[in-house]
């Protein structure tokens, strides 16, 4: 079992700045730690609070949908 309640995640693998997807979660109501002037992270790293089943579902789909806005032609 893990001892924190949140996900760090490497937007980049996904060919995304963090403080891009920061502001566009925030823009859907979604609040999110942006890991860019973290020391040793940098650009490219979001902490995501683990919340409720609907929270994370929620996040979930937002994050589908930013993800075919930026991969769609």
């Amino acid at each position: 079992p893990s001892l924190t309640n949140f996900l760090l995640v490497n937007t980049r693998v996904l060919g995304l700045e963090s403080s891009w997807l920061a502001k566009e979660l925030e823009g859907l109501g979604i609040k999110v730690r942006d890991c860019s002037t973290w020391k040793g992270l940098g650009e490219g790293y979001l902490r995501i609070s683990v919340g409720k089943r609907e929270e994370n579902e929620e996040l979930l789909e937002a994050l589908r949908l930013l993800i075919s806005r930026v991969s769609s032609p």
